[in-house]
């Protein structure tokens, strides 16, 4: 009688699909992480609260149209509310001090720029009320407090910021760099965005706002 066959269990060499953990795949060509410095100017570029595209905002003039919407919503907070912080009177010397460079260049344009801030920024000019809806009642020091943060923030613009898929874009890409430790590619900011609530955006999208914003070739290459 022959010798029986042994059988020996197979071993598979490697985890099945099913079960494989997917990797993202490396970028062909990575970048250092975008400055901070240049992501919180890009911030401030398309959060302006005018009703003027962020892109017919000259750069020259983005410190002009910074510190008149930041005072003019700090003024109009103080006529409505006389216990408020003096915080426009913070923003006004820089302010004021572009303008005095402006006169000793006989430089009209710094004061187009800023008539033209001040008029399309608008501004809400009520005082925002605080409501507690928690059924307890508000205490003395609470109550304090509250109005202290309260005069810290200027009245809210009434419009919107003027480019919010920018700002959408920004904070991604601010995200992907403090897990990746790198820039990330257009490709990872796609798939970041599909968690958000309103769908994520495009590919077209993202690479709208990436030439806009003049970073492509800060991103890493997939």
């Amino acid at each position: 009688m022959s010798e029986a066959k042994k059988f020996v269990k197979h071993t598979p060499s490697e985890t099945p699909k099913a079960k494989r953990k997917l990797t993202a795949k490396a970028p062909k060509q990575e970048k250092p992480p975008i400055p901070q410095d240049t992501l919180e100017a890009l911030r401030l570029r398309y959060s302006v609260p005018t009703s003027v595209a962020a892109n017919d905002i000259d750069e020259s003039h983005q410190e002009i149209w910074d510190m008149t919407c930041e005072t003019k919503g700090y003024l109009t907070k103080a006529a409505f509310n006389k216990n408020t912080l003096g915080m426009h009177k913070v923003f006004w010397p820089r302010l004021r001090e572009i303008l005095d460079q402006a006169i000793a260049k006989n430089d009209p344009t710094a004061f187009e720029q800023f008539a033209k801030a001040w008029v399309t920024a608008e501004i809400r000019n009520t005082v925002r009320q605080k409501s507690v809806n928690t059924g307890k009642p508000v205490t003395a020091p609470e109550a304090s407090l509250a109005e202290s943060i309260e005069n810290l923030i200027p009245n809210p613009p009434t419009n919107n910021p003027n480019s919010r898929k920018s700002i959408q874009i920004l904070n991604i890409i601010e995200r992907l760099q403090g897990s990746l430790k790198r820039a990330p590619t257009q490709t990872e900011i796609v798939d970041a965005s599909s968690g958000e609530e309103d769908g994520g955006v495009t590919p077209g999208e993202v690479s709208r706002q990436i030439k806009k914003m003049g970073i492509g070739d800060s991103l890493s290459v997939s």
